[in-house]
């Protein structure tokens, strides 16, 4: 019987043992070890001229998407940043949060919006991340005037930049809407206009201009005739102001 209730025992303290070890094993990490992040993101998404309507559908950014990201950049969380959770459980660790709006295309008619930070999250503690998301493309308005349809049958433009392997070519129908070209700070664009005259003529004018993120520029071509040569003069605004500064004067076409 005493060795009986000896094994009993042995048992009940093993059993007992496990018990305490699973349940240290089991005790979940967000209770005990994680930190809590709150998540915040602004927007500046005016461009260096008068905005547009699509421009005026970035300025909510209740509809942006929200990433963050581990170390190896897999995505732990993404959401419309209006569906966020109030504070974010994550463990100790390096991290990255991004926000965006819109497609990140090297050219479009729609502007994209980003903003992307690194934060680190310590043990049992609180912080809050924010960031700003702005433009990653130049606009590029093209103001032909309604005197070209007197000389010209045709006209398209040419958009270069270093992130495009080709360039992209707007017909005469596209030429009334903004565009956005995806570019760094300081980096070239160069712009060619091709014009077909009235009796077929072919000619082209090019141009290559320093841009960056968040810049405008407002290109203005107009018909002139110059000593019974036809051109055209180029002007060009790249502020908030109204003002034109001629930067290249009239091809001729003999």
């Amino acid at each position: 019987m005493k060795k009986r209730g000896i094994a009993i025992l042995t048992n009940a303290l093993v059993m007992l043992y496990f018990l305490c070890a699973c349940s240290t094993i089991e005790t979940p990490m967000d209770e005990k070890d994680n930190g809590l992040v709150k998540l915040n993101v602004s927007s500046e998404v005016q461009f260096l001229t008068k905005a547009t309507s699509v421009e005026d559908d970035f300025k909510d950014v209740s509809q942006y998407t929200i990433n963050v990201l581990n170390s190896s950049q897999t995505i732990l969380h993404s959401s419309k940043y209006a569906d966020r959770p109030e504070f974010l459980k994550l463990e100790p660790g390096e991290y990255t949060f991004k926000a965006f709006k819109g497609s990140d295309e090297k050219a479009s008619f729609s502007p994209y919006v980003e903003g992307l930070t690194s934060f680190t999250v310590v043990e049992k503690d609180t912080i809050n991340v924010s960031l700003t998301c702005v433009p990653t493309s130049v606009k590029v308005i093209m103001n032909f005037d309604l005197a070209m349809d007197d000389y010209f049958s045709d006209y398209k433009v040419s958009y270069k930049t270093e992130l495009l392997e080709t360039a992209t070519t707007l017909e005469k129908t596209d030429l009334d809407k903004p565009f956005y070209l995806k570019t760094a700070e300081n980096k070239s664009l160069l712009v060619k206009i091709s014009l077909t005259t009235k009796d077929g003529k072919v000619a082209s004018s090019e141009k290559t201009y320093t841009v960056s993120p968040k810049q405008a520029l407002t290109i203005k071509v107009e018909p002139v005739v110059v000593t019974g040569n036809l051109g055209i003069t180029i002007e060009i605004d790249d502020s908030t102001n109204d003002k034109e500064i001629i930067v290249d004067i009239p091809a001729e076409w003999l």
